[in-house]
């Protein structure tokens, strides 16, 4: 079955790379030469389909038990009788042999998981699909083989041609063949399709039209029937236009046109290979004879088999089609002897009339409306052939969807009829003309005698087949700018001499049809230039005393619009101009005109000139600038007549068409002209009449616009007018500040602005007040009021106005008043304020929710798709838009509003979501568009829902007095109970399925883009909430009950086909390397699919399914494997890091993506480790352990190398520390850069070049302002600007690589950690893991230490917890060389951190860790008496080295530092205090001549007030620093420098000071603790023993010290006594918990007692107490 799938998957593959030949400029030769080669049996058999075989059917049936066997691929299967039934069935539904449909079956049975279809129709949706592909590939191919342009391609195609059609060493019969199947296979599929259409009867008489999936299956086979119809239509037209067909090949093919039925799309598929096969088989271009051309014409024009043409008019078509080409034998070639030329040539001419009389152009052209029943088009077109088909017998066929290539091959064939009828027809065409102006005289004159009253008689009874021939000339050169220049290249050629000869003595319905032609043929700026052209030849010709020209030029259209203008507005001069008169004339009259076709003229005539601006910027300006025919004034001054609505829309069109990429100057003319014409201002140069007054300005501009806004066509032009005036102006592109009108718009009558016209699109238009719209016109005009939305919200520079609105800018005067006016006068507040208004809410959220059904089916350009996707783009708008609307632009607009501004009647919605609740049924249906195929309507529905899935407001907590099963989730609610999210989701889950093909495309493919979006969206979604189930979580697979996800038992999920899985598959497949070089737009999309998996293995609510399904698609050893080693030489983006454009182009991109994706990719192996110690699992945390390791083990037991965990800390060797120098200004040093700044999280601080681009603009207005630019100032100024922004966005680079490779330095540190203290690793191996990491970290930590990196404190902790680890394991370690190697780097990374220790003088935290490490370390090194020896010589030399300077800081910490830093530094003077005391005992002296050891003491001196003042919760913290304080004091006088040291700071005077002894030993010292006795025994003792081991390091025989010792004693006798009577039970018992306390005091008592002799009699012996020793411990 492998086979099928993979034959399917090739030739969409191969369909693709033939589609991008022509869109690609190096397509891949070699690979579609692969491609071919593996598919030309497929090919070749491709009209080869077995039929059913009753042997085949016994085949399958065979068996017993029910059950059947079947061989496919050499394989046997047993089948059971639900496959045999299936079989049958698949194979009587395509009429196949039963051992292929068996083989089809089989493979559906998995594909109709993925479809999500029954198997059976799976099957016959992949027959279909794959023949449609052989099918267009082979078209594909034959369409290649004529491009002469690409002729290393053209030569490809041919040779496979060759092989396809069996003619490289063969004769061509075999393509004859071919053609002849590929006619039969058309008819078959003609009576498939007729069958098909009796089942759906059937089916409706049955009632089985409900079962869905037998009506898809209908209806799918029915249009693949019609595409493949379709493509085998284009395929015969290629070999016929070629050498491959026979002239018997021709009869067949007349034979098989003479037995169509129907007028319909199958029939039209014929028209290319007819008209293909006349010019190869009956003109001088082919290769018969003209003997055996005249023995077909009399094929086609007598029939001489006896078989009568099923359609009349197909026939005549047929006829006049074969005239055309065959009379070009009479023209080029000798006279053929015997044969009346003259007679023949009547005959022929008579004959062709006939056929025109029986409908042949009415057929042609009837064709040539169907396949361009374009929605956009201007209905005038189609109008115009309603009416030269209204007596004709042809009725136009029903609109089937034809492809683009058909069409084209159609107008292309129609083409060839026109250019060779106009050549060999003359006669007959002249004819055409002088019939129909007979016939138009005739009925004139019978008007003029009274014969009839009917004055359209004209229209309908006149032969309009001239018309009709225009019309297909129209048709046929429409949007083909090459094949219309053939019209103009040759002014004596026939094509330029048919266009004079129409172009004279026109009627109205000529002028119609001969407008539509010029329009078609003057595409493109050259045509279109030509064409001018054209009609300025006859007004140089036109003599002074000619009333009217009798060929159509720019004088007669342009006089005929002005007399018209002047009559429609003559009847109003006597009106005046008051309200009341202007009412009065809202009624017009009729006017008296010379023709009542009139209008119609004027509107061809507008239509012509709107199209040739359009075209061309030349013939624009020239309109523009006349002087003789005001063309603004004229047509304006047209439009305030009573004249017929279309012909007042046609009127907008052209004024739109005029200012086509218009300049500033030209838009604001024309502005104010149309303002002028609503308010009633525009007055004629020759009236005399007295100007309207303010008020009546504004009364009739509302009547103006409301008479506008009566009809479609009226409202529809006009906004269309709107739309193309605010775009931004071509000579101010990139002005954010500029406005796309004049600022004084309206400023003689009212507030200056647009508001007026704002009012009209959304309050009238959009709001739908336009009255009788069917649904066509509801969109185009719906879609046309959206445009206007989107483009003033997208011309608003949001990032302009947040610049100006900062404190510090907009205190400034002109920044105020530039934010104002910009605010004031753009559209962007007046539309926002229409926006929040009830019936516009109503009208876009209606028109954001279509039938899904309709969409999918809809083309990507259609009205409706168009339509939906500018409503949903409007929403992504506003969410974007609202926060600055809201809390800027509408405070402001309020506080400086006039008096006259109207108030929009807005809801109170406080917010866009607030509407978004009541139309929650949004969320399911923008799921739903996301699955329609259409690129951009996907892209952007994914990015509005994102915004609405991650908005706090929308997913707020529901009542919490819901049932447990349901959602506290209203959006999930919906989408879970409104849609099939599995259904959505398998959309989705295809499009994570890249091709390789879209590499070659980058960034720009159609699948990435959606891909980005998808991503975009569940990160999103998951980031926001990540403890209740979100509409990620249900796209992603999973299920909720209530607020717990859960996996449904059957399903995508359950079948391992989610949106999860894909994700999953997606980062085990996709590169990031490519052609050498790690590209940014890969890694980056990879980057974000590794963090959706993040954020659902970091949640408690999905990590135990995620954790899972990765663990078992083995997703930890494919993505170490992948991963590929970097270092300074790696290309990103094609530059290494060293290249000196590196910062200044997007490969910085590539490295920021690249160093997170390595974050994530840590992150989620250190979850791995965590979960397998979780799961207690000892084969997975091996497994696990030994990917890491560089070593993983597959299922079947075997092991492949991959790069290890240490590997993978190549990218900290990158350097990455660049900074980048500000460039040097001058004109642009006044501009607050660091206003622009911005955190974007985590410190990150960014800045926004978009607002530096505004402030930049500003101050070039500014500059301006002050003085005129010189142009040396001017291109100083570009330099500046451009140099700016790149050291902005090279900053932004920079910055954001250094935090991201923090983030992936910091994931790897806490990586290792994981594995140290959660993973499987021996004890063996342990220390030896340890060293490689220390290895690793130690040349990093100290250049992070030098550099003050935020790396520092990670790889210190890091180094921190492996000397922490060593430290625990020290008893396991032997000595031997690789003892001494952990020791020799421990001893390097503790000279490390005590260098650290001073160069971090402003970083606590890294202080602190490196106390911890050196701690460790030193710890280590005197745990043993003689191993460290030589360690701790050096470890005290590296004190000393130090110099003074880290004993201070050290003390300065342990003094007056953080609480946990001072405790740590309290921990590491203790351990120098022991290193100190095994070597020379320097460390007392140093502390006591930094002053620090008094200071010391004297905290000893307010310990008791300390502790009384202290909170209970601040106590034991504090009694453990007073605990470490006097135990540092205890290990310095250990020593006897330390105790002189000791005692020479005070310390008998700090202790009598502190009266800790002074106390009652029954009662304490008053702390606020609930053990507070204890506590103080503690302090005593800590106190005491300091006490002792000072007298007996310096040595009782010292008088002084022995004085002072008595002294001691003797001051706190009381204390002692007491201490002795606690201990001795005297007086009652202390709580056991104290006696070992006790016991100790009472030692340290007596041994300073024995030492002083302090008593001269001997001391009993106290019972408990037994003798005491006077030696210390």
């Amino acid at each position: 079955m492998a086979e099928l799938h993979d034959n399917l998957a090739g030739l969409r593959g191969l369909y693709q790379d033939l589609s991008a030949i022509t869109d690609s400029p190096f397509p891949s030769i070699e690979r579609l030469r692969v491609e071919l080669e593996t598919h030309i049996h497929d090919f070749r058999k491709l009209l080869d389909k077995p039929p059913k075989a009753n042997d085949s059917r016994q085949k399958v049936l065979s068996g017993r038990n029910n059950v059947g066997k079947i061989m496919v691929e050499d394989v046997e299967y047993e089948i059971n009788q639900d496959f045999q039934q299936g079989t049958l069935q698949l194979a009587d539904a395509l009429n196949l042999n039963e051992l292929d449909a068996a083989m089809m079956f089989l493979a559906a049975q998995e594909d109709s998981q993925v479809l999500d279809r029954p198997p059976v129709i799976t099957a016959i949706m992949r027959f279909h699909e794959r023949r449609h592909f052989l099918l267009e590939c082979l078209r594909l191919i034959f369409r290649e083989s004529y491009a002469f342009q690409r002729e290393v391609t053209q030569c490809t195609m041919q040779n496979a041609l060759a092989y396809i059609l069996e003619i490289k060493d063969s004769p061509l019969r075999n393509a004859s063949e071919f053609a002849r199947k590929g006619l039969k296979s058309m008819e078959d599929i003609e009576k498939w399709l007729s069958l098909l259409g009796d089942q759906v009867q059937k089916a409706s008489i049955v009632g089985e039209e409900g079962d869905r999936d037998i009506m898809e299956a209908i209806e799918y086979q029915r249009q693949s029937l019609q595409q493949q119809h379709e493509s085998l239509g284009a395929i015969l037209f290629y070999m016929f236009k070629g050498t491959y067909t026979s002239q018997e090949d021709f009869r067949v093919l007349i034979t098989q046109l003479k037995k169509l039925e129907r007028f319909d799309g199958l029939l039209m598929h014929y028209l290319p290979v007819t008209i293909a096969s006349f010019v190869q088989h009956g003109s001088m271009e082919g290769n018969v004879s003209q003997k055996e051309a005249r023995d077909l014409n009399s094929v086609i024009t007598t029939g001489k088999d006896g078989l009568t043409w099923k359609l009349p008019a197909f026939h005549a078509a047929i006829i006049a089609l074969w005239l055309s080409v065959y009379s070009g034998y009479y023209f080029d070639d000798a006279p053929n002897p015997g044969v009346d030329l003259e007679k023949e040539a009547d005959e022929r001419t008579k004959l062709f009339m006939t056929a025109l009389d029986d409908g042949a152009l009415d057929f042609m052209l009837a064709v040539c409306s169907c396949v361009n029943s374009e929605e956009w088009a201007d209905p005038a077109r189609s109008e115009l052939v309603a009416l030269l088909l209204r007596e004709s017998v042809i009725s136009l066929p029903e609109a089937n969807s034809c492809a683009l290539y058909m069409k084209e091959l159609l107008m292309e064939n129609f083409e060839v009829f026109v250019e060779l009828c106009v050549a060999n027809m003359p006669d007959a065409v002249r004819k055409l003309k002088s019939e129909e102006d007979t016939q138009r005289l005739e009925q004139i004159t019978a008007l003029r005698d009274g014969l009839t009253t009917n004055v359209h008689r004209g229209l309908v009874e006149a032969r309009t087949h001239l018309e009709s021939l225009l019309m297909v000339i129209s048709f046929a050169f429409e949007r083909r700018q090459e094949a219309a220049q053939e019209f103009w290249a040759d002014p004596d050629g026939n094509l330029y001499g048919f266009l004079q000869w129409a172009s004279k003595r026109q009627t109205v319905p000529r002028v119609s049809a001969f407008c539509e032609m010029l329009c078609s043929i003057s595409e493109g700026e050259e045509n279109a230039a030509a064409a001018y052209r054209f009609l300025s030849e006859e007004d140089k010709f036109m003599g002074s005393k000619l009333k009217r020209s009798t060929t159509m030029n720019w004088t007669q259209m342009f006089a005929e619009l002005k007399l018209y203008a002047g009559r429609v507005t003559a009847e109003k001069s006597t009106t005046s101009n008051t309200p009341q008169g202007m009412m009065r004339s809202r009624k017009p009259e009729p006017v008296d005109m010379s023709e009542p076709e009139s209008p119609v003229m004027l509107t061809c005539y507008l239509r012509l000139m709107g199209h040739l601006c359009k075209q061309n910027g030349a013939i624009r300006e020239w309109m523009l600038q006349n002087e003789s025919f005001k063309v603004v004034e004229t047509l304006l001054t047209l439009c305030k007549g009573p004249i017929p609505t279309h012909l007042r829309a046609t009127t907008f069109a052209a004024l739109s068409a005029l200012v086509t990429d218009k300049t500033s100057a030209h838009g604001n003319e024309m502005w104010n002209s149309i303002d002028q014409y609503l308010s009633g201002a525009l007055v004629p140069v020759q009236s005399n009449s007295k100007p309207p007054s303010p008020q009546q300005m504004v009364w009739h501009e509302q009547q103006t616009l409301q008479k506008i806004g009566e009809s479609f066509d009226q409202s529809n032009a006009f906004i269309l007018l709107i739309n193309t005036l605010i775009m931004p102006a071509s000579d101010l592109a990139g002005n954010n500040l500029a406005l796309p009108f004049p600022e004084i718009l309206g400023a003689t009558y009212r507030m200056p602005g647009i508001e007026p016209y704002v009012d009209f699109v959304l309050g009238h238009a959009l709001s739908r007040k336009v009255q009788d719209l069917n649904e066509y016109q509801s969109r185009r005009l719906t879609y046309n009021c959206l445009e206007f939305v989107v483009t003033s919200l997208k011309s608003f520079s949001e990032d302009l106005v947040a610049v100006l609105s900062q404190p510090s800018l907009a205190e400034s005067s002109p920044a105020a008043s530039v934010l104002f006016g910009y605010v004031r006068l753009h559209a962007f507040a007046r539309v926002m304020e229409w926006l929040f208004n009830e019936d516009v809410l109503k009208a876009l959220f209606a028109t954001s929710q279509q039938d899904i059904a309709e969409v999918a089916q809809a083309p990507s350009d259609s009205v409706l798709v168009l339509t939906l996707l500018r409503s949903i783009e409007v929403m992504n708008l506003i969410m974007d838009l609202q926060s600055t609307y809201f809390n800027v632009v509408k405070p402001l607009v309020k506080a400086h509003a006039g008096p006259n501004i109207t108030n929009v009647a807005n809801s109170s919605l406080a917010s866009f979501e607030d509407s978004v609740l009541n139309n929650l049924t949004l969320v399911p249906a923008l799921c739903l568009y996301c699955g329609t195929g259409h690129e951009q309507l996907t892209v952007t529905s994914m990015a509005l829902l994102e915004k609405l899935t991650s908005s706090r407001k929308l997913n707020k907590m529901s009542s919490p007095e819901l049932l447990k099963w349901q959602s506290s989730n209203k959006i999930v609610e919906v989408l879970s109970s409104e849609v099939d999210v599995d259904s959505v989701s398998r959309s989705l889950v295809s499009q994570m399925d890249p091709d390789p093909r879209e590499l070659e495309y980058g960034a720009e493919a159609a699948g990435y883009v959606i891909r980005e979006s998808l991503l975009a969206l569940l990160n999103s979604c998951l980031s926001m909430i990540t403890d209740r189930p979100t509409v990620a979580h249900l796209l992603l697979g999973f299920s909720c009950v209530g607020n717990i996800l859960d996996i449904p038992s059957e399903g995508l999920f359950a079948n391992q086909m989610s949106l999860l899985h894909a994700i999953v598959g997606f980062l085990q497949r996709y590169p990031d390397y490519i052609g050498g070089s790690i590209i940014s737009w890969t890694v980056h999309l990879k980057r974000m699919a590794f963090e959706v998996l993040k954020h659902l293995w970091s949640s408690k609510l999905a990590t135990y399914f995620t954790l899972g399904e990765m663990r078992a698609q083995g997703f930890l050893m494919s993505m170490f494997a992948e991963q590929p080693i970097v270092g300074p030489d790696t290309a990103w983006n094609g530059l290494s890091i060293a290249s000196k454009d590196f910062w200044y182009c997007d490969a910085t991109s590539a490295l920021a993506e690249f160093l997170l994706y390595r974050s994530h990719l840590f992150a989620y192996a250190a979850t791995e480790i965590r979960s397998a110690a979780k799961i207690g699992s000892p084969t997975l945390q091996t497994d696990v352990l030994s990917t890491l390791l560089g070593n993983s083990i597959l299922g079947n037991g075997d092991s492949i190398n991959n790069p290890s965990v240490f590997d993978l800390f190549d990218f900290a060797d990158l350097d990455v520390g660049r900074e980048i120098a500000m460039p040097k200004l001058a004109l642009l040093d006044q501009i607050a850069v660091d206003a622009c700044a911005k955190e974007e999280g985590d410190s990150l601080i960014l800045y926004s070049v978009t607002e530096v681009e505004e402030l930049i603009k500003i101050r070039r207005q500014e500059l301006s302002a002050s003085g005129p630019f010189r142009p040396q100032d001017e291109e100083q100024f570009l330099v500046e600007a451009k140099n700016l922004k790149m050291f902005l966005l090279a900053t932004n680079q920079s910055r954001q690589i250094q935090r991201n490779r923090y983030l992936a330095l910091r994931s790897w540190a806490e990586l290792i950690t994981t594995i140290i203290a959660c993973s499987v690793i021996d004890d063996t191996s342990r220390p030896t893991f340890i060293l490689h990491a220390i290895q690793m970290v130690l040349p990093k930590i100290e250049k992070a230490i030098e550099n003050d990196s935020p790396e520092a404190i990670e790889l210190a902790r890091l180094a921190e917890t492996l000397v922490g680890k060593l430290a625990s394991d020290i008893s396991t370690i032997p000595a031997s060389r690789s003892g001494d190697v952990i020791d020799e780097k421990l001893h390097q990374l503790f000279q490390v951190s005590s260098r650290g220790i001073t160069l971090a003088t402003g970083n606590v935290e890294l202080r602190e860790i490196l106390y911890s490490i050196c701690s460790l370390y030193i710890t280590r090194i005197t745990s043993s008496d003689e191993t460290h020896d030589g360690l701790r010589r050096h470890s005290q030399q590296v004190v000393k080295a130090s110099g003074p300077g880290l004993i201070e800081t050290i003390c300065d910490d342990a003094y007056t530092g953080q609480e946990t830093c001072r405790a740590a530094a309290l921990l590491l003077l203790n351990c120098l205090a022991i290193l100190d005391s095994r070597t020379d005992c320097i460390l007392a002296e140093a502390i006591s001549q930094s002053n620090y050891l008094s200071l010391f003491l004297d905290a000893v001196r307010s310990l008791p007030l300390e502790l009384r003042n202290a909170e209970a919760a601040d106590t034991i913290v504090l009694l453990a620093y007073y605990e470490s304080l006097l135990a540092l004091l205890q290990q310095l006088c250990q020593t006897k420098n330390g105790a002189i040291s000791v005692l020479k700071s005070g310390l008998f005077e700090s202790v009598r000071d502190s009266q800790l002894f002074a106390a009652d030993p029954d009662i304490g010292i008053g702390i606020d603790n609930p053990d507070a006795l204890r506590k103080y025994y503690d302090l005593l003792l800590s106190v005491i023993r300091v006490i002792v081991s000072a007298v007996f390091s310096r040595g009782t025989h010292n008088e002084q010290i022995k004085a002072q010792t008595v002294t001691f004693i003797a001051e706190n006798r009381p204390c002692m006594v007491g201490v002795f009577k606690r201990f001795a039970k005297i007086g009652g018992s202390a709580p056991s918990d104290h006696q070992g306390t006790l016991c100790e005091l009472v030692k340290s008592f007596m041994a300073l007692v024995a030492a002083t002799e302090y008593l001269n009699v001997c001391i009993p012996c106290i019972p408990s107490l037994g003798h005491v020793s006077l030696t210390l411990a």
